[in-house]
């Protein structure tokens, strides 16, 4: 049982953190994946155990329970629940990138590049590029952009704080977009898909 348990927990733990794993170089769905026939074969071995210590019905609870907890991995909607526990998690931390645009003291100039200016070192870990980029801003307002994927060589997706009003960048699948209508995602059309709280949202593409 501590096999079977580990197994489906491996498998659990694989799709939560795709993301944070893949770091831009492997697709997150790679992740989840491969973790299926982890836990088809710590089901198969959880049942030969069985087979040989119990009866029949220890052997139908352990497919019963694998069958529940496959369906329950599978209809799961993982990258929403990494988005908003992680915020959850680190809100304290967003709070202070928060804070730091809104008092000024985070500022991009050209020499940042695309990327935007460095985070204070101990709040580099909420940005893969560990800085925060500026992708958006209009009629006073500003967005600012903490990737969490990158593609190779572009695109993004992560968290982003908006000073203003967040559905003025709202995905509309019937409007033809320019480019004052979307947020630049390091080359890719983001819109705000989650939201977070304290004006923070998940931005992603449609």
């Amino acid at each position: 049982m501590s096999l079977f348990a580990a197994g489906w927990l491996i498998i659990i733990a694989l799709h939560y953190f795709a993301m944070t794993l893949s770091r831009g170089l492997i697709p997150p769905v790679v992740f989840s994946s491969v973790s299926w026939p982890i836990g088809t074969g710590v089901t198969a071995i959880g049942i030969v155990l069985l087979w040989c210590r119990t009866r029949w019905l220890g052997r139908l609870s352990c497919v019963t329970v694998a069958i529940a907890i496959a369906v329950f991995v599978a209809s799961t909607q993982w990258s929403r629940v990494y988005v908003t526990t992680w915020y959850s998690l680190h809100r304290t931390d967003f709070a202070a990138v928060a804070r730091l645009v809104n008092d000024g003291t985070l500022s991009s100039s050209p020499r940042d590049g695309y990327a935007g200016p460095k985070l204070p070192p101990d709040l580099r870990y909420l940005s893969v590029m560990e800085s925060a980029s500026r992708i958006g801003g209009k009629e006073g307002q500003s967005v600012w952009f903490l990737p969490t994927l990158t593609g190779i060589p572009d695109c993004a997706i992560g968290y982003a704080y908006f000073t203003g009003d967040p559905t003025k960048y709202e995905y509309h699948p019937d409007r033809n977009l320019d480019s004052n209508d979307y947020l630049d995602g390091y080359g890719c059309a983001v819109f705000p898909t989650i939201e977070l709280g304290d004006g923070w949202w998940w931005v992603d593409r449609p």
